[in-house]
């Protein structure tokens, strides 16, 4: 024994090292604010579970986009490119679809020497050598491509083989996934790893689902097997035309698919910061989407149809019925460049704030915190679509009206050096006056810190109580000072917040010492400056 220590010391003379004691923990801001969320109806995706995709994989793993003109869902797509070209590192997608779907099978089989590929609604039992299913559903369909590894006996004659290498690709023939393995199921390599072509692939892609029948073999004289004279690989493949397994089976969606995709997207394992409307006009998915919010702590940003008057868009927000600092609407009655198709379109604006909201919050300081006290409101943060054409130029009557309704126009403004298309307001859905849960500022600083006190919470649970409650106090007075010097907080008239701008309590709870504390606390927020009164004075 090379080391001097033991780890569990009886009766015998040494030394016994303990494990190490970690008093160093606290709160350790994730990258989940620069993430946004959406639900929407696209050409590729999963239609079983939440997906993520980021400014590399857009195209790839949501399909091609679709001009306005031929169906107004296609705006999604134009929000999830804007949220991860403007600052979000990710964005969670939850694809749309009816019961009407189908994801078929894809089935290969052989019979003499002739194959054959095919699609199939059910997985088949008989008269194939495996069947894949492709979960990411592509609306274009797939190519797939199969060899015969060449495989030698004791006499080195070849021999019908078990090892195949089979490849998947995109319709324009990019490789998804490639791999090289056997049809047997119980199939291990010279390492004593899992051989199994099935096992193999998923673990490249768990989105491609392969199963063979274990006893297969592909005959020597089967044309896919082994390789041509020039050292190429003789293929089976489903051709240039490829083999469409996903029929969407239509877009009209129904309450019951809007709680699906909603259910999906909150019990997903994957966190994110903002959630978006992605230009949707149906009222039961902005509904249920506000309410999952509230219920996750996340913000939730709304796009008001631009095409609608100040008046109509009042109205579209009274359907809604929202008070709550979670959600935020944004009403941009702007026509401009579609970013992603060309042409005219009018398009809103949720993922372009969101990607903003998010490219603030990659600027920490050095206490982990984002600078949430600027709101992506006003001259720093302009509209930078090409082709803006403003529809309407509201009264300042129809101006009150929507504040009144809590809506944040996106209008051009006039500033010292010009004009710029600029978010105009920032307002939450909260129905109130004086509260500063009206400012979006207020609303995610507040959400930001419920969320890291909760999980910190979380790292003290099974802890003896005293200990727990210690942790807990230590971790609320560096959280909350840095919240201080990071200007979220700032002193308050309130002599019981004081100077320091907040105040807090840890203590056990009344009816459940034993087992349960509670965790109080009361913060001044920072505000944000949305109302000047000028008044000038002549003298003599």
């Amino acid at each position: 024994m090379f080391y001097s220590h033991t780890r569990q010391l009886g009766a015998q003379p040494g030394v016994q090292l303990n494990p190490v004691q970690d008093n160093t923990e606290g709160f350790a801001p994730d990258q989940g604010d620069q993430t946004i969320a959406l639900v929407g109806r696209f050409k590729r995706g999963r239609i079983d579970a939440a997906f993520k995709v980021d400014r590399g994989t857009l195209r790839e793993r949501l399909g091609a986009p679709e001009s306005l003109r031929v169906s107004a869902l296609n705006e999604a797509y134009v929000h999830a490119y804007e949220a991860a070209n403007n600052g979000a590192i990710e964005d969670v997608v939850v694809r749309l679809s009816t019961p009407a779907a189908v994801n078929s099978y894809a089935v290969f089989s052989i019979t003499g020497s002739t194959w054959k590929f095919a699609a199939s609604a059910t997985a088949p039992t008989t008269g194939y050598v495996f069947y894949l299913r492709d979960l990411e559903c592509y609306n274009d369909g797939v190519k797939i491509e199969v060899n015969g590894v060449e495989k030698y006996d004791a006499n080195n004659q070849r021999v019908a083989t078990d090892m195949v290498t089979v490849r998947v690709r995109q319709p324009d023939g990019t490789i998804r996934v490639e791999a090289t393995g056997s049809l047997d199921h119980t199939a291990i390599d010279d390492y004593g790893q899992d051989a199994y072509i099935g096992t193999l692939i998923a673990a490249q892609l768990d989105s491609i689902e392969l199963t063979s029948v274990s006893t297969a073999l592909i005959p020597v004289a089967a044309d896919f097997y082994g390789k041509n004279a020039d050292g190429t690989e003789k293929l089976a493949s489903t051709g240039d035309t490829p083999l469409i397994l996903f029929q969407e089976g239509g877009t009209a969606y129904t309450a019951d698919d809007y709680d699906r995709a909603v259910s999906m997207l909150e019990t997903s394992p994957y966190d994110y910061g903002y959630g978006i409307s992605a230009g949707t006009q149906a009222v039961a998915l902005i509904s249920k989407m506000a309410t999952m919010h509230i219920r996750a702590n996340r913000q939730f940003i709304v796009d008001i149809p631009g095409g609608l008057t100040p008046e109509a868009a009042d109205v579209f927000v009274s359907q809604l019925n929202c008070d709550t600092h979670y959600v935020q609407f944004y009403w941009a009655p702007l026509q401009t460049d579609d970013p992603v198709n060309g042409g005219k379109a009018v398009i809103g604006l949720s993922g372009y704030q969101a990607g903003l909201r998010c490219a603030r919050n990659a600027q920490a300081n050095a206490y982990g915190l984002a600078p949430k006290n600027y709101p992506i409101a006003g001259k720093e943060w302009p509209l930078r679509r090409t082709g803006v054409r403003q529809l309407c130029t509201p009264s300042d009557p129809q101006l009150n009206s929507l504040a009144l309704a809590k809506i944040n126009p996106v209008l051009f403004v006039r500033y010292n050096g010009g004009g710029k298309y600029a978010f105009t307001d920032s307002l939450t859905s909260a129905k109130v006056a004086t509260s500063y849960r009206k400012l979006i500022t207020v609303a995610e600083m507040s959400s930001s810190i419920d969320d890291m006190v909760v999980k910190y919470g979380r790292e003290t649970l099974q802890l003896p109580m005293d200990l727990a409650i210690g942790r807990m106090e230590r971790f609320l007075e560096d959280l909350f000072d840095a919240a201080g010097s990071s200007k979220w907080l700032v002193p308050s008239d309130n002599d019981a917040l004081g100077e320091k701008g907040y105040v807090f309590q840890v203590a056990r709870h009344k009816l459940r010492p034993a087992d349960a504390y509670v965790v109080t606390y009361g913060l001044h927020y920072d505000g944000v400056a949305r109302a000047i009164f000028v008044t000038q004075t002549i003298s003599r």
